[in-house]
């Protein structure tokens, strides 16, 4: 649960969050080639997958655990990305980090990131979009 707590002015009552939705991989918004596994927790296959929430403002987190090497890609994707055309970046529909730390947005790499990510390691987005 979460407390908010108004300090200035007049005394409110604190305002409590009692349900906080699971994001998971969204089975209904995946690549025609990927299968999503361990309760929407884990993607295999070719293609992409986006989550069960949208993001609702302007600041973001995710972290993806990686669980095998091989050609991947996680980021941002508008409604209208093609999520069974790998690898995405090449249009102006998602904004993706590669195996090769490069992130990508219409076939132009934005940054380079200089430390390698190997199995096992978690990548973590907190930024502001």
């Amino acid at each position: 649960a979460c407390c908010l707590r108004f300090l200035q002015g007049t005394t409110y009552p604190d305002v409590i969050v009692s349900h906080r939705p699971e994001v998971t991989l969204d089975t209904s918004r995946m690549g025609q080639d990927v299968v999503v596994v361990k309760n929407g927790r884990r993607l295999c296959g070719t293609g992409a997958a986006v989550a069960n929430a949208p993001i609702v403002q302007n600041k973001a987190y995710f972290e993806v655990k990686l669980q095998t090497q091989g050609n991947w890609g996680i980021g941002l994707a508008t409604r209208r990305v093609n999520l069974s055309k790998v690898p995405l970046g090449y249009d102006g529909e998602a904004w993706i980090m590669d195996q090769y730390g490069q992130v990508k947005h219409e076939n132009k790499v934005l940054s380079q990131f200089r430390t390698n990510i190997e199995e096992g390691d978690v990548v973590i987005n907190s930024n502001r979009i």
